[in-house]
């Protein structure tokens, strides 16, 4: 009986795919919060490369799973197809951005407010899944903290707030914040893990 909770417990935890990039998405959250802090020429290819990384690492962890995974269910394919749309978003959008660069230097803010977004809304799902399989109150302190830092990110998409001086400050201290939340959530999922297997 307490092996088959243990194993429904490890089987409901998140996906260790999204999560592998979820790890990535903090590296370029980092990078992103850093090259808000340059010109916005200068933002705007520095952006389009970001969303390119973006792009080929969900590729990649895509790619590498279909090809390994010997499971045919469709639970199994499920973040998979996930990963696969957020990294054909990623780079359609970083084409865009090459394209229309001299345009878009004014958006710099809402261009980065949208890869924080999706971000965001990928540790919302890791964090949903980790609170419904441990029920602990650190797990629903993360999850309420990615909802506050996605609330806190749509305005600067929409309308950004602040005078122009300050937007890019406030914005990379958002991408500082989604950055130190995915980290804590995979050091809980770690030690969630680790404390099943002792």
């Amino acid at each position: 009986m307490l092996q088959f909770k243990i194993q429904t417990i490890l089987m409901s935890l998140p996906d260790r795919r999204q999560i592998l990039f979820t790890l990535i998405g903090a590296f370029i959250g980092i990078l992103g919060g850093l090259f808000l802090l340059t010109s916005p020429t200068c933002h705007v290819v520095l952006l389009a490369i970001l969303y390119i990384i973006g792009g080929e690492a969900a590729f990649i962890i895509w790619g590498l799973n279909k090809v390994n995974n010997v499971k045919n269910n469709e639970q199994s394919h499920r973040p998979l197809r996930c990963l696969f749309y957020v990294g054909l978003f990623a780079v359609l959008l970083a084409i865009l951005i090459l394209f229309f660069r001299l345009y878009l230097q004014m958006y710099t803010i809402q261009l980065t407010a949208a890869g924080l977004i999706l971000g965001l809304i990928l540790q919302w799902t890791i964090t949903a899944k980790l609170y419904t399989a441990t029920k602990k109150r650190r797990a629903l302190t993360l999850l309420i903290t990615t909802i506050i830092l996605l609330a806190m990110v749509i305005p600067f998409l929409l309308f950004p707030p602040f005078s122009p001086e300050v937007r890019p400050m406030a914005l990379a201290i958002l991408c500082f914040s989604y950055v130190a939340v995915v980290m804590l959530c995979f050091w809980l999922i770690t030690t969630v893990t680790h404390a099943f297997f002792r």
